[in-house]
């Protein structure tokens, strides 16, 4: 009998034994690990060591554990060495059928070939787009889909005023919808994170800045003081008490007056 021994990362080791009913034997497999000819690199930036990935240009090799989970990390840079695609070690990968992924790509697209931006959209195409495959890929969680720019390219998209967008193109809706960008100008880099494959595309908006709405004035009430008659000043005689002492002075002297003439 041919016995083979099957193990995740090692070639299949086969070992021929010969043996009677109801007997048992011990056998002895050598194992000899899978190397991957590809050389390792180690992300730059980060300072100290880091975790190692393998780097692919167009089509990247996936290792698969028997859960679905990547066993290493790879990196799969496009043709025209902006783009590139980056799934890290303990990802879960899936094709459209929910079946392991053993491959990924990332093509460059012309132009011409990308779905259309519809008219008067606020976003502009920044001269990048790509195809990643299999379509209908799945990731969790999400990889990294990067746009490394030269200083050119970079420049000419006026990043000062300009947000950069990343957005894939659903056929369903036959519309291009947002993704998780993070914008990084030191290195004049854009990434995305993105959960499946499908059509990706780089993108400008205007830099918007927000308006302050005035606040409108308030009309404050202040409680007006009823004015309060004034108490005339300390042994100063009343004006009314006079008045009245005089008008009683000419009635008493008209009145004496009127008698004495009678």
């Amino acid at each position: 009998h041919n016995v083979t021994l099957k193990l995740e990362g090692y070639k299949d080791s086969t070992k021929q034994v010969t043996i009677e009913a109801n007997e048992t034997a011990i056998l002895d497999f050598v194992l000899a690990e899978i190397v991957d000819t590809h050389t390792p690199y180690t992300p730059s930036g980060g300072g100290g060591s880091g975790p190692t990935y393998t780097s692919y240009t167009g089509t990247g090799t996936l290792t698969v554990g028997s859960s679905n989970i990547a066993l290493r990390s790879i990196k799969v840079n496009a043709e025209d060495k902006a783009g590139s695609l980056f799934v890290q070690i303990g990802t879960k990968v899936l094709d459209k059928d929910g079946n392991p992924l053993t491959s990924i790509t990332l093509t460059p697209l012309a132009s011409d070939d990308m779905p259309a931006v519809p008219s008067g959209a606020l976003f502009k195409f920044a001269g990048y787009v790509y195809e990643a495959g299999p379509d209908g890929a799945t990731f969790e969680p999400g990889i990294t889909l990067a746009f490394d720019l030269p200083a050119d390219a970079w420049n000419a998209l006026d990043p000062d005023n300009n947000d950069f967008k990343v957005k894939w193109y659903n056929e369903e809706t036959e519309e291009w919808e947002d993704v998780p960008t993070t914008t990084y100008k030191s290195t004049r880099s854009v990434d995305a994170e993105i959960t499946h494959f499908s059509i990706f595309a780089l993108f400008t908006e205007p830099v918007t800045t927000p308006t302050e709405t005035p606040t409108p004035p308030v009309d404050i009430d202040i409680p007006t003081t009823p004015p309060v008659d004034e108490k005339p000043p300390a042994g100063e005689f009343p004006t009314t008490i006079f008045a009245i002492v005089v008008v009683l002075v000419i009635v008493i002297a008209a009145g004496y007056f009127f008698i004495v003439r009678k």
